[in-house]
């Protein structure tokens, strides 16, 4: 566990189950799970990232899940891996993403030791994307078409950062 301003990050256990499933089966938050790749069964959202072979953290809030953060395609070799955050839509606008985004972001380069970290979001998520910008992350690549979605071709655009230029952004993150 490990801990923002607002928000902790708690990793995955089963009692979390019935909030992600909540957001999975809701096409709400579709494009936060675009990348399961075959229906998921109720005990598969139960062991989810054994299933998904990716950490999962859940983003709580005075002991309430309100989203999740994902770590995936870990390339210990090159250090690089990928992020995703998913806030539920009661909780946004109010900081929880962006704390999350910070929190998560600073464990997995400066605890897990990774060097780069890509944030993939579609193209139109215009909420994400400036998220991600105000957060200090570059947008390096748009992937034509990369993803199918509600019977349309979306581009998925990958922002990034290093460790370096985060270690620089946010080195009194903590103290203020």
């Amino acid at each position: 566990m490990f801990k923002g301003k607002e928000v902790m990050m708690v990793p995955y256990q089963a009692e979390y189950a019935s909030h992600v499933a909540k957001w999975y089966y809701n096409g709400e938050y579709g494009r936060f799970f675009r990348h399961i790749m075959r229906p998921l069964s109720y005990p598969d959202i139960v062991n989810y990232p054994k299933v998904m072979n990716c950490m999962v953290f859940m983003i709580v809030h005075n002991d309430i899940p309100v989203g999740m953060a994902i770590v995936s395609d870990y390339k210990p070799q090159s250090r690089v891996c990928k992020i995703g955050i998913m806030v539920d839509k009661a909780y946004q606008k109010k900081g929880y993403a962006m704390d999350a985004t910070i929190s998560v972001t600073d464990y997995v380069l400066n605890v897990l030791n990774m060097n780069k970290i890509v944030f993939a979001t579609v193209s139109g998520d215009l909420r994400t994307e400036e998220l991600l910008k105000k957060g200090g992350l570059d947008n390096e690549a748009t992937l034509k078409e990369e993803v199918y979605y509600n019977g349309k071709y979306l581009d998925e655009v990958h922002y990034t950062i290093f460790k370096d230029k985060f270690n620089s952004l946010y080195q009194d993150y903590w103290r203020s």
